[in-house]
């Protein structure tokens, strides 16, 4: 459920940016924007609980284990789960990571520049240069973590 509340938050900033401010300029206000749906429509909230829920997910097996006395495969278990992750998470970013490359390699972002919305503007990549700087960029893009990611 935190996972479907937050794609639904990325979606509801990506096509409909006047319901994300608590108020609009004209006085109305949206049911998603009453306190407690926001707190529920914003996300950030349900980002916590899915990394929380996650958390508990993967360390369940290791805690049994570690009850039973098992502490050498409770330490077996932590490290296949951590091995796994880079199957689960990294390579599925980076394959994300260079389809989206590709694609502004053909401008197919530019059509975000069309659109009303300044963060399309200002948030949608334009093709590099030439072939060289577009293999730069893509190792940048591959290896980057921004303050806001943390």
């Amino acid at each position: 459920m935190a996972a479907v509340i937050v794609v639904l938050t990325h979606s509801m900033l990506g096509l409909a940016v006047e319901l994300a401010p608590p108020g609009n300029e004209d006085g109305t206000i949206y049911l998603i924007q009453r306190p407690y749906f926001r707190l529920v429509g914003s996300g950030h909230v349900c980002v916590s609980i899915f990394f929380l829920l996650s958390g508990f997910v993967c360390s369940l097996k290791p805690l049994r284990l570690a009850r039973a006395m098992k502490p050498e495969e409770a330490r077996t278990a932590i490290a296949a789960s951590a091995f796994r992750r880079v199957f689960r998470l990294v390579i599925p970013c980076t394959i994300a990571t260079v389809i989206s490359w590709t694609l502004a390699q053909f401008n197919a972002y530019g059509m975000a520049q069309t659109v009303g919305y300044d963060w399309l503007h200002y948030t949608s990549p334009g093709p590099s240069d030439g072939f060289y700087n577009a293999i730069i960029d893509l190792g940048k893009n591959c290896v980057r973590i921004s303050v806001d990611d943390l």
